[in-house]
């Protein structure tokens, strides 16, 4: 018998798995020593690796549909402030440029300012028509103190606004318009003699809409001289 095994010793390096035969070769007197090196073994994902990888895309992949679904809402939103801002802005422009037939500070009390606005129980089919029998506005009695109209409080003008593909969104529009006195900036009375520099209208329009449960309110004000 040319060689025999005395002992194995397994190797400490985890990376592959050794192990050393230490065989007695009596040609040569002495230990020879043969290390037998095996290739590292292939490893696939445990079931721990494949859970954890599946819920981080599981997260990734949420968190992009709420990205893309809150895009989408805040591009609705835009649009639909836009859409009643241009209406605010041209019901503002329509105020300013009509014409206001004025002859006394009484007519405007009993004849506000035409064809914006009118005292009527049915549509004029003259500018917009805001019904008193609706109560889209309500007037104040003509007393020393005050000759204000003001819009209603609960009601307005309703107009649904939004894609015409999708569900329209219905905005209130309501407006409110007293005199104020260019010199002292304060509400004027009825009593007040004209001056030949007039006087001011100043006209609140607002607008309510609801968007996703959430109420919101736009509105501009403008002021234009009354001769």
């Amino acid at each position: 018998m040319n060689f025999t095994r005395l002992f194995q010793q397994p190797s400490m390096n985890p990376k592959y798995s050794t192990f050393e035969t230490t065989f007695l070769n009596p040609r040569r007197g002495a230990c020879a020593r043969e290390t037998n090196v095996r290739s590292p073994k292939k490893r696939g994902l445990t079931l721990v690796e494949v859970m954890v990888a599946t819920i981080l895309l599981t997260m990734l992949m949420a968190g992009l549909l709420m990205a893309l679904v809150q895009s989408y809402r805040l591009s609705a939103e835009t649009r639909i402030r836009n859409e009643v801002r241009f209406a605010l802005r041209s019901m503002a422009d329509q105020f300013l440029l009509n014409s206001i037939p004025y002859t006394a500070a009484a007519e405007l009390v009993a004849n506000p300012p035409t064809p914006l606005f009118k005292f009527a129980a049915t549509p004029t089919g003259e500018g917009l028509s805001w019904r008193k029998d609706l109560n889209v506005f309500t007037v104040k009695p003509t007393t020393a103190d005050s000759d204000v109209y003001i819009n209603g409080t609960s009601s307005g003008l309703t107009v649904p606004m939004g894609a015409a593909s999708g569900a329209p969104i219905n905005v209130v529009f309501t407006r409110s318009v007293i005199r104020i006195s260019p010199s002292t900036g304060t509400e004027m009375t009825p009593d007040l003699a004209n001056s030949p520099a007039g006087f001011l209208l100043r006209a609140d329009f607002s607008a309510r809409f609801t968007i996703l449960g959430r109420p919101l309110t736009q509105s501009i004000t403008v002021l234009r001289s009354v001769p």
